[in-house]
């Protein structure tokens, strides 16, 4: 995602658990991050917040980390949740705190 990204022009801030990931994007022109502040002072309002992580609860505990961080007006995606009760619930949550958020649950990786 990051790479196609990137070739249309976007300007992408990346972060991953694992930096050596968020240094491979660097070297295509991505701007590495080591924390979820330094993804946050990345980016100008209005912030696009785009994860990809497995379902479960590490989807849960990003999201609500984010939200704690992005201002109202901020758009939240993800590609990590398979329930639709946990998308509509994510969705009313996140509303209620101003932030735009949309769920485009994904499968089977880059070629999914």
């Amino acid at each position: 995602m990051v790479q196609r990204l990137l070739k249309a022009g976007h300007k992408v801030v990346v972060y991953d658990v694992d930096p050596r990931r968020a240094a491979e994007l660097a070297a295509l022109g991505a701007a590495p991050a080591t924390t979820l502040d330094e993804v946050i002072a990345g980016l100008r309002p209005p912030r696009v917040c785009w994860t990809m992580v497995p379902a479960g609860k590490i989807t849960e505990e990003l999201i609500t980390s984010l939200a704690a961080r992005l201002q109202r007006a901020t758009s939240s995606s993800t590609a990590g949740t398979r329930s639709t009760k946990t998308r509509k619930r994510r969705a009313k949550e996140l509303a209620e705190r101003g932030i735009h958020y949309c769920d485009a649950g994904t499968s089977g990786g880059i070629w999914g």
